[in-house]
């Protein structure tokens, strides 16, 4: 009885483990579709500024297998990615240039 629970956990918890990496694939797969149209940019090549609220809810509603993504992963993604955070006008903004 007790084997039967641990492989259930164990199976459990693989399924879990897979669904995760389908989800950070997902969402590696979208963020490479969004810097296509959203890039990072410079305090001098920047044509438009988001907060990172701002960067999430253009996601959810525009890309809806942006589901899974927490506002921190969001902000690491850009910060990784090379997107630039920057205090302008007492606001700390992404800068990017969208196409």
């Amino acid at each position: 009885m007790e084997n039967d629970k641990t492989n259930e956990n164990s199976e459990l918890k693989a399924a879990s483990d897979k669904r995760k990496a389908d989800i950070d694939a997902e969402i590696m797969a979208l963020f490479e579709k969004i810097k296509t149209k959203i890039k990072p940019a410079t305090i001098d090549t920047a044509n438009h500024q988001m907060s990172t609220g701002e960067f999430y809810t253009m996601l959810q509603e525009h890309y809806p297998e942006a589901e899974y993504l927490s506002l921190s992963e969001l902000y690491d993604l850009l910060k990784d990615s090379g997107y630039k955070y920057e205090l302008i006008n007492g606001s700390f903004v992404w800068l990017v240039k969208k196409n």
